[in-house]
């Protein structure tokens, strides 16, 4: 049996719930997990359990790589496979024999932030394009990922690793006119909390009625910032949680600034809720009536959507955009892919 080794610098949130239906969507190999939490994100231990072996991450970057290693030699590992920027630098800066393969799916390139100056994304690029030598194949996430790993190299291996939109029955209850908006994440200046405030208060101001959540949680600052805005800030949930939360509102408000492919937009999905979601060059793949520039358009499409109807063509627009989104596909995707192996 085929053994990968994920190496995951930060097991939280978005990253931790794709590694997990990788895990969940190849079980033809054995999995093992290197990884180090978030203090602002809680780890729900149990999930370590799906793995055949796991292992914390020590403290220091010259102390991990020399832990890698030893665990790729320890347990024989076939295919070595990096998650974000950081599990990506460990996972092809390490030194394995000739056979081992190491994949990287980046979830959203580090380069594409918009809260670190130029200069540190352009260092960050060369990085990339450095370590793209000792890239076995990039797994993206969406298209644009694999698009962008395809300029870093000529001839980069690069390979589409769709998400999955998750398992849910969704109960259904009378439609209403009510708005119950709702965003989620950990909040982040990636998030863009700000941007969700406004939208807010401008729908306030235009004289219409609505409840606001966001469900995650952040730091004491940012959760006080929604919660004096009138916000109800869930806190931390469980995967089920988050989608009965969901399944309650009426519209999610995608207003993150980048993206490598947005979970909670699958997320709505299953939970049978449309979405409004910012346009950003992650997001450009999206059907065009799903996708708003700036508050003011927000506003006003979430003011259309208090029509039962428009909620019910929108929905059926995203979930048609994303029937690849399937254990099925993202099953099929993995076999192909460590197959390399």
């Amino acid at each position: 049996m085929v053994k990968v080794l994920h190496v995951v610098e930060s097991f939280a949130s978005g990253v931790a719930s794709a590694v997990i239906e990788y895990v969940a969507n190849s079980p033809q190999c054995d999995h093992y997990l290197l990884y180090a939490g978030r203090k602002d994100a809680p780890l729900d231990t149990t999930k370590l359990d799906l793995f055949a072996g796991a292992e914390a991450m020590a403290k220091g970057h010259i102390a991990r790589a020399v832990q890698l290693r030893r665990m790729q030699r320890a347990l024989n590992i076939d295919i070595v496979h990096g998650h974000s920027t950081y599990g990506g630098v460990y996972a092809r800066s390490a030194r394995f024999d000739k056979r081992t393969k190491i994949l990287y799916t980046p979830h959203c390139f580090a380069f594409e932030r918009t809260d670190i100056p130029a200069l540190a994304r352009a260092a960050i690029l060369i990085v990339e394009k450095a370590l793209s030598i000792r890239t076995t194949t990039v797994a993206g996430c969406s298209r644009r990922e694999v698009e962008l790993a395809q300029r870093l190299r000529r001839g980069m291996a690069a390979f589409y690793l769709p998400s999955v939109v998750p398992d849910y029955n969704v109960q259904s209850g009378p439609e209403s006119s009510a708005l119950s908006l709702v965003g989620a994440g950990r909040m982040s200046f990636q998030k863009d909390i700000p941007f969700f405030l406004e939208i807010v208060q401008q729908f306030r101001d235009s004289g219409s009625a609505a409840t606001f959540t966001w469900i995650g949680g952040g730091t004491e600052q940012e959760e006080a910032a929604l919660i004096d805005a009138g916000v109800e800030v869930t806190g931390w949930l469980n995967g089920s949680q988050v989608l009965d939360r969901l399944s309650a509102s009426t519209v999610y408000l995608h207003t993150a600034r980048w993206e490598g492919f947005p979970l909670g937009v699958l997320d709505a999905i299953a939970a049978g809720v449309p979405s409004v979601i910012r346009r950003t060059p992650s997001t450009s793949q999206f059907p065009e009536e799903a996708l708003e520039s700036d508050v003011h358009g927000f506003v006003q499409r979430i003011t259309e959507l208090t029509d039962p109807i428009a909620r019910q063509e929108l929905g059926n627009s995203l979930q048609a955009f994303t029937v690849e989104n399937s254990r099925r596909g993202q099953s099929e995707a993995l076999r192909k892919l460590y197959a390399v192996a």
